[in-house]
């Protein structure tokens, strides 16, 4: 139902800050979107190229961005509704794989308040499967950009995934036992198979090794004790 020129998306439990879409539409110039939170210096880029950026430091939410509703109109582009989890990527992906440049801006404009009950901090019994459905679409969507760094990278956020739903597992509201919790997991395991993770920042490299060494079960179980003992220290 938007109406205008250019569209970006708040939610209602959130704070922006009085200048973000000042920011974000003196930023635009001959771009077609514009992209906040992103580290260095306000430069233009390649779209593609913010998509895989995008996707590591996990900026590609709909928070903090502007969009050109012609682009979204011309190409027929809507948030996938059969998608619980990641919608927000994939609608981005598939903006910014119709578009030729993006301004991205390191400037921190927008402030999400996470509440417990959120899709983010509940309980999820699907979360396995929503997030496989997520991260195949993904795949799907820049098939033609995997490059080996590239495969790397999905790799790598389908390992997090993979742990993602491990940690719902721990979850205060979850009445899963823990030896059904610890049948799941080598399922998952199993089905996913090998994620080399052979390319990307060391963080990437020691997530891929966490798995290739542990397993998920044991990767979860450390995690979860790492949260545990963060939660624990004075802040």
């Amino acid at each position: 139902v938007a109406s205008g020129e250019l569209l970006t998306f708040v939610d209602s439990d959130d704070v922006v800050s009085p200048t973000l879409v000042e920011t974000l539409v003196s930023g635009l110039g001959s771009a077609d979107a514009v992209m906040s939170g992103w580290p260095g210096e306000r430069r233009t880029v390649p779209a593609e190229e913010a998509i895989a950026s995008g996707i590591r430091l996990a900026t590609l939410n709909t928070t903090g961005k502007l969009l050109k509703t012609e682009v979204l109109r011309t190409h027929g582009l809507h948030f996938e509704e059969d998608l619980r989890l990641r919608e927000d990527i994939i609608f981005n992906v598939e903006y910014l794989l119709r578009i030729d440049d993006v301004v991205l801006t390191p400037e921190r404009l927008y402030q999400h308040r996470p509440r417990p009950g959120s899709l983010t901090t509940g309980f999820r019994p699907n979360k396995y499967h929503e997030l496989e459905l997520a991260d195949s679409r993904l795949a799907e969507l820049t098939q033609h950009l995997h490059t080996p760094q590239f495969t790397s990278l999905i790799n790598y956020l389908r390992i997090r995934s993979l742990i993602s739903a491990g940690l719902n597992l721990h979850h205060p509201d979850s009445e899963i036992p823990t030896a059904s919790a610890a049948r799941l997991l080598r399922s998952w395991q199993q089905e996913m198979g090998s994620l080399p993770v052979n390319h990307g920042d060391p963080q990437m490299r020691a997530v891929g090794l966490l798995l290739k060494t542990l397993g998920l079960k044991g990767t979860v179980s450390l995690v979860h004790r790492l949260k545990q003992l963060r939660a624990r220290l004075p802040r």
